[in-house]
């Protein structure tokens, strides 16, 4: 069976949800999370109740994402309950029919695009980088009231109101997260995990202007700040607890001294420092466009790259192909090497990847077994037919 790849985009604003990913074992309420939502909704529009998704990053409870990626498997070829054939689908008619479902159930997702991928893409192990920005509203020296405050803007915003808020300190703060440092101490511990995986991140930051719609209209009651963040990968929170310092040393209750200490590892970790998960959104994830560049001449060629000899019949299969690919990425990769549960994960994936060698294995005995019995069948031919010319 053919399966052909699909990668949607996506957009979500994180507050009804319990985060991005699917979570295993907290019961029904972890079904409220986004990936669970689309997937049952591609589930239901494509009539695949199996279907299964790969999200492309992981936010925590709060977090809102203006683009984030997933991606599907779709075997082509296979028969649905009602006896119709699976056919490539419409893309756009694909993303419309899920809307409308998102719509209906009052859900805060929608689709942005889907299109077709490579078979061996895979939208978490490829990514180049991942974007964020934090919106930062400073209350300005003479209106530091909270009731003065826009009252649309409080929902997506973090509002800092401190009169001797230093912005230049601020920014400077913000400088020293550039480049290569160690982020030990801005990594959420979790008991249930005794591996620590490398913290060090080369992160690049920079702090430009916001602006916000109703400040016209509320007499310029504050000033907007948007800080960029982006890097390879992320540990949990810890985006937000490096907005969380950087508002600290703008407030004067951390010195530039502390961070400069913290970003080389020394002292405790500070799990106060967090900003809030309203202001944060996932802007993009970026991916070289080689890796997402499907042509429709590949078809045949996948075709035959994912056929292994089963017996005397040939059986579509392409998993072998798609986990040893999988399974480079996954030891080389620094995001899994410091995510949750990322031992149990490549062993997870060396497991199959040794299962498929003892298969494939067993399918080239398999293969000389039929090819000598063939032989043998074709020789003995040959000497009946001698026998009658004779």
């Amino acid at each position: 069976m053919t399966c052909y790849r699909y990668l949607v985009h996506f957009a979500y604003i994180g507050k009804p949800y319990r985060g991005l990913q699917i979570q295993g074992n907290c019961g029904p309420v972890s079904d409220k999370t986004v990936q669970n939502v689309l997937q049952k909704n591609l589930r239901t529009v494509l009539q695949q109740p199996s279907l299964k998704t790969s999200i492309g990053s992981r936010t925590d409870k709060g977090v809102n994402a203006l683009s984030c990626c997933l991606h599907f498997n779709l075997p082509l070829g296979s028969t649905l309950e009602n006896g119709k054939i699976v056919q490539p689908p419409n893309l756009e008619k694909l993303a419309k029919n899920v809307n409308v479902r998102l719509q209906l159930y009052q859900e805060s997702v929608r689709v942005l695009k889907i299109q077709q991928v490579p078979s061996t893409f895979h939208c978490r192990f490829q990514a180049l980088c991942r974007h964020y920005v934090y919106r930062l509203a400073i209350g300005r020296k003479d209106n530091n009231d909270s009731y003065n405050q826009a009252f649309v803007e409080s929902a997506e915003m973090q509002w800092v109101r401190d009169s001797m808020f230093d912005t230049g300190k601020f920014i400077k703060a913000a400088e020293m997260f550039s480049g290569k440092n160690q982020f030990f101490l801005y990594k959420k511990s979790d008991k249930k995990i005794s591996r620590v995986g490398p913290t060090e991140r080369s992160v690049i930051v920079h702090i430009r202007r916001g602006n916000s719609l109703s400040n016209e209209y509320c007499g310029g009651s504050a000033e907007f700040w948007d800080v960029h963040i982006a890097s390879c990968a992320f540990m949990r929170k810890q985006v937000r607890e490096m907005v969380g310092d950087m508002i600290n040393v703008g407030k004067g209750t951390r010195s530039l001294e502390d961070l400069t200490d913290r970003l080389n590892g020394k002292g405790e970790r500070d799990p106060t420092c967090s900003a809030g998960a309203c202001a944060l959104f996932l802007k993009s994830i970026v991916y070289n466009a080689k890796v997402l560049d499907f042509k429709e001449d590949q078809t045949d060629q996948l075709l035959k790259e994912s056929r292994v000899f089963e017996g005397p019949h040939f059986k579509k299969h392409q998993t072998g192909t798609e986990y040893r690919t999988m399974s480079k990425q996954t030891i080389n990769s620094d995001e899994c090497k410091d995510s949750k549960g990322s031992k149990q994960y490549r062993d997870k994936h060396d497991d199959i990847l040794y299962q498929d060698d003892v298969q494939r294995n067993d399918h080239q005995q398999t293969s000389r077994t039929y090819d000598s019995v063939f032989i043998k069948l074709v020789r003995s031919v040959m000497k009946m037919f001698e026998n009658k010319s004779q």
